[in-house]
C-alpha cells in the first residue's frame, strides 16, 4: 500500500507541476528569433501561438508545433483581435524595428493596449543593447541609456514605460548582437576596408543563448526588471571578424591602423547570476573556430 501511496504521490506532483509551470504563451514575432523561440517553448510543454503579418505564413498544426497567426501591430483597432483563442498568461515581444521605421514607438504601444484587451498580465519585451548608444567602458543592467538612433530611443522609451505601467509584472530582455543559423558573423564586415575601432571589443549573443534566457526569465518568474543578455567573451572586432571571414573563405574585413579606442563592454553577468543560467556559447572565438 504504501508504494502504491507513493506513486501516486509522484503522479500528482507531476500533474500539478505541469499544471502550474506551462504557460500560455502570445509571441508577438515570428523572424529570425521569435519563431525558434516559439518552436522551443512547445517541445517544452508551453502552449504556444506567434504571429506573422504574411498571410502565406499562416498555419495551424498539432500539439507539438506552435499555432501561427495574422496580426498586423500597426492596425489601430487592433485590440482584441485575439480574443479568440484562450487566454494567456504572457506576451514575448520579439518584433525588432524594421530599417527607417518610423512608428515603431506606436506599433509597441499597440501591443500593450493588445495585452490589456485581452487581460495579459505579463509582458516580456526584447530589446537591444542599442539603447545605450555610443558610449564607452562596461555596461550593465543599471546603465543609463543613451540612444544614438530613433529606432533605439523608441525602445529606451517603450522600455520605461512599459516598466512604471507593469508595476513589476514586465520585464525587459537588452539582446547584443545576435548570431547564429543563418547569421554567421563571418559575413557581416567581409570584404569590407578602413574600418574603424579594430581593438573595440565584440558584444554578441548566439540565438540558442537568446531563447535559454527567456526561458529563464518565464520559468522563474523574473518580472519587473531588466536583463541583459551578451556573451561573458569579448575579443577584438579585428580578430572575430578575420577569424569569422576566414573560416568562410571570404576576403577578410580591413582594418584602419590607428585611432578610434571607443569601445563599449556588455556586461550581462548580473543577469547570469541572477537566473542561475549558463551559456551555451560562452566563448565567441570558440564558436567560430567549430564552424
Amino acid at each position: 500500500m504504501g508504494i502504491y501511496a507513493t506513486l501516486l504521490h509522484k503522479y500528482l506532483k507531476s500533474i500539478i507541476g505541469t499544471l502550474f509551470m506551462n504557460k500560455n504563451i502570445l509571441i508577438i514575432g515570428s523572424g529570425w528569433l521569435g519563431w525558434p523561440l516559439a518552436q522551443y517553448l512547445t517541445l517544452a510543454g508551453h502552449q504556444v501561438t506567434a504571429t506573422t503579418t504574411c498571410e502565406k505564413k499562416v498555419i495551424r498544426l498539432g500539439s507539438t508545433t506552435p499555432v501561427l497567426i495574422k496580426l498586423n501591430a500597426n492596425d489601430p483597432h487592433l485590440t482584441g483581435r485575439i480574443s479568440a483563442f484562450p487566454d494567456f498568461d504572457l506576451m514575448i515581444i520579439v518584433l525588432p524595428p524594421q530599417r527607417e521605421q518610423t512608428d515603431y514607438l506606436y506599433q509597441l504601444q499597440q501591443l500593450v493596449k493588445l495585452a490589456d484587451g485581452n487581460n495579459i498580465s505579463h509582458i516580456l519585451f526584447i530589446s537591444s543593447t542599442g539603447v545605450y548608444g555610443q558610449q564607452s567602458g562596461i555596461v550593465t543592467e543599471s546603465s543609463p541609456t543613451v540612444p544614438s538612433s530613433d529606432s533605439a530611443q523608441a525602445m529606451a522609451d517603450f522600455e520605461q514605460a512599459l516598466l512604471i505601467k507593469g508595476s513589476g509584472c514586465h520585464s525587459v530582455l537588452r539582446l547584443a548582437g545576435l548570431f547564429g543559423p543563418g547569421r554567421h558573423p563571418g559575413k557581416f564586415l567581409a570584404g569590407k576596408v578602413d574600418i574603424s575601432n579594430p581593438e573595440a571589443v565584440v558584444n554578441m549573443i548566439h540565438q540558442q543563448d537568446c531563447i535559454g534566457l527567456i526561458e529563464h526569465i518565464i520559468m522563474q518568474n523574473s518580472w519587473g526588471r531588466i536583463h541583459l543578455g551578451c556573451a561573458p567573451s569579448h575579443p577584438t572586432r579585428r580578430e572575430f571578424y578575420q577569424q569569422g571571414a576566414s573560416q568562410l573563405a571570404l576576403t577578410a574585413p580591413q582594418f584602419v591602423t590607428t585611432g578610434g579606442k571607443q569601445s563599449k563592454l556588455v556586461d550581462g553577468a548580473i543577469t547570469a547570476n541572477q537566473l542561475g543560467y549558463r551559456y551555451n556559447h560562452p566563448d565567441l572565438m570558440d564558436w567560430l573556430k567549430q564552424q
